[in-house]
């Protein structure tokens, strides 16, 4: 849920559906950076991510970004 949290938070304004994958692709690195994620934790946000984006929002963009490069 943080996970998550923290990309919606650092989205805003921008609606969910109007991602696009640059944006999702860039937010991996930078959050990992910034929060300073281990492993697992990088793996979790990941996770998490394809929950929100993917299942619950179904971004069409957000189906496209290479989950296995993080």
């Amino acid at each position: 849920m943080q996970r998550a949290e923290g990309f919606v938070a650092a989205r805003r304004p921008r609606r969910l559906s109007a991602l696009t994958v640059e944006e999702v692709t860039a937010f991996f690195p930078r959050y990992a950076r910034e929060k300073h994620l281990t492993d697992c934790q990088c793996r979790q946000t990941v996770d998490a991510l394809q929950l929100l984006v993917v299942d619950l929002a179904q971004s069409g963009a957000a189906r496209e970004v290479d989950r296995e490069y993080f």
